[in-house]
């Protein structure tokens, strides 16, 4: 009978070892010329077994034992016949006079099991296998494959439990290659993983893990740039200083160190301007830039990279660390903390804005007016690895783009934040808001999480995607988005933890989103949103149809602080921010 995932040729590696030796015995004897009286029972068997000749060996064997009853050795080797021959009932029987007569059952438990296989007792061949401790590695492999082959036609085993098997099967694999003979065991296990669904899901899991990856590494000075050294060191003292000298295209790199109450113009067109040997920190100090930030960015296409703006504040309570005037901006690698906007862009609509891996936190005026980012009416915007956090009474994310892409984030108020939505999106448009960690305080300004098209309520709009984002509430009651044009929202996979609140108001569709108060996270009181094994969430998504591409499909998953690296594709997708990935997984009870 042939058995998934079984290796049945005959004999088998154990069975051929054995024969061989008993093959040299034989050619040694006495006796064994032509004029030679015909082998014993037990010696005809062997030989029977060596060519082949199942039926022929079994019966010299039942014969050897009728002669030799108390002779364990040759009920041993019988039974290893028989079960290859499929007949599991006479090699259990076999087998289990064997342990009465004095044999280990640990010695028996691999023929046991199989013996239990072979006759389909799915419950007697769980208990048979449960037990593998102090077991040579290759016997403990034989019996982690025959206890996930009892699992998977056991209806009431959960996943979690199959996955475990089979994780430990990969793991013997991975620590014993040689005594388990690695080529062969592998080839047995991808027969099992082709037969049964959960064993190829228990796989990807067991090899989801990969090296993070820098998300969009700075480009390279080219040698015909100018670079521009700024520091307390340099001939050029200061960023303003920098800034009056400049030409298009040029690289400013200032040194990290406090730079109070430097503020500038920036009016070149595509500039690199970075920080080096650390964070370089522009502290207002009081002062400001055109009564607007300290930077204002009037030239094109700027780059910002790894600097520290803290403290703008000004007349119209609208100070920013940075403020935007003309057309393109890309920011990696900042932190904006304790402005009246962190950014504040300007309305253009042929600007876009970019920014990546950057910390906004207790940003705001106070009067809701101002936000940690606010973006005005632009041809695009994109964030992503980004966390905003602390807004004062105004919103995390406020932008009035066409269209906006916020994906990979963490964007929440902690226990002690005031903001108003987490991401605001007035002007409705197109929107994508994908992989993002999101968390509504209890002093929270506004129930909504998201809101889209608040300004322009009934309208019509492009869109409007939140795919596969872990909301987190301890909000009573919020609602986690409101979309109030008359555009038909897609709200799926999305994990809804916390306080018990409302999904979707407004049109729209819901679709494999889970709500409910714990759902498996590692530790939400702590913002630990990776998924526990057993969660309802693993594998649990449903796919999503976007118009225009897979922009929705989450590629990547937040690192804190500000980052964010590959997610793992993992057979179905998970629902929520996170996928479940065995290598970087909590192991600790799920809620």
């Amino acid at each position: 009978m042939p058995v998934a995932g079984y290796n049945n040729r005959v004999p088998d590696l154990r069975l051929a070892r054995t024969l061989l030796s008993c093959l040299m015995l034989v050619a040694l004897l006495p006796g064994c010329g032509p004029d030679a009286p015909g082998p014993a029972p037990e010696e005809a068997a062997r030989l029977a077994a060596a060519a082949g000749d199942l039926p022929a060996a079994i019966e010299g064997y039942r014969t050897a034992i009728r002669q030799r009853p108390d002779d364990i050795r040759l009920r041993l080797e019988l039974s290893e016949l028989l079960l290859q021959s499929g007949d599991g009932a006479s090699a259990e029987g076999l087998l289990r006079r064997a342990v009465s007569m004095g044999v280990h059952e640990r010695r028996v438990q691999v023929g046991l099991a199989r013996a239990a296989f072979l006759q389909g007792q799915w419950p007697e061949l769980l208990a048979i296998t449960t037990v593998r401790e102090g077991l040579p590695a290759a016997d403990r492999f034989e019996l982690l494959l025959f206890h996930a082959h009892a699992q998977l036609r056991i209806s009431n085993v959960s996943t979690e439990a199959i996955r475990e098997t089979f994780h430990a099967a990969f793991g013997l694999l991975d620590d014993f290659p040689d005594t388990l003979d690695a080529p062969d065991a592998w080839a047995r296990l991808a027969q099992v993983r082709k037969e049964w669904p959960q064993a190829e899901a228990a796989y990807q899991h067991f090899r989801c893990a990969g090296p993070a990856e820098a998300l969009d590494d700075a480009p390279p000075v080219d040698p015909g740039q100018r670079v521009l050294k700024v520091g307390p060191s340099q001939t050029l003292k200061t960023p303003s200083a920098a800034a009056r000298v400049a030409q298009d295209g040029d690289v400013i790199e200032i040194d990290a160190a406090v730079y109070r109450g430097d503020v500038a113009v920036w009016k070149q067109n595509n500039l690199l301007i970075r920080g080096v040997g650390g964070r370089p920190h522009l502290r207002a100090n009081g002062r400001n830039a055109q009564g607007k930030a300290i930077w204002v960015l009037e030239g094109e296409n700027t780059r910002v990279e790894n600097i520290e703006f803290s403290g703008a504040r000004v007349r119209d309570r609208n100070g920013a660390g940075i403020r935007l005037q003309g057309d393109g901006l890309e920011v990696t690698g900042c932190y904006f903390h304790h402005n009246e906007n962190g950014i504040l862009t300007n309305n253009s609509p042929t600007s876009e804005v970019v920014v990546r891996n950057t910390e906004f936190a207790h940003n705001g005026h106070g009067d809701g007016l101002s936000h940690n980012i606010y973006v005005g009416q632009l041809a695009s915007f994109v964030m992503e690895g980004s966390y905003s956090h602390h807004a004062r009474v105004g919103h995390l994310v406020k932008s009035r783009a066409a269209r906006n892409i916020i994906r990979y984030n963490r964007l929440m108020d902690e226990d002690d934040g005031t903001s108003s939505y987490l991401i605001d999106l007035p002007e409705g448009g197109n929107a994508v808001i994908v992989g993002n960690e999101l968390m509504k305080g209890p002093r929270s300004e506004n129930p909504a999480m998201i809101a889209f098209g608040a300004e322009r309520q009934g309208t019509d709009a492009e869109g409007l995607y939140v795919v596969n984002n872990t909301f987190y509430s301890r909000y009573l009651d919020a609602t986690f988005v409101h979309n109030h044009t008359t555009a038909e929202a897609v709200v799926a996979n999305n994990l809804m933890a916390g306080a018990p609140g409302r999904i979707l108001a407004g049109p729209g569709g819901k679709q494999g989103n889970m709500m409910r108060p714990g759902l498996g996270l590692a530790d939400p009181a702590s913002f630990d949103f990776r998924i526990l094994a057993g969660s309802p969430a693993i594998d649990a998504g449903v796919a999503v149809s976007v118009p225009g591409g897979d922009v929705a499909v989450p590629m990547r998953e937040y690192t804190h602080v500000a980052g964010s690296q590959p997610r793992p594709a993992v057979w179905t997708v998970d629902v929520g921010a996170r996928e479940y990935c065995e290598a970087t997984a909590p192991r600790v009870a799920a809620n």
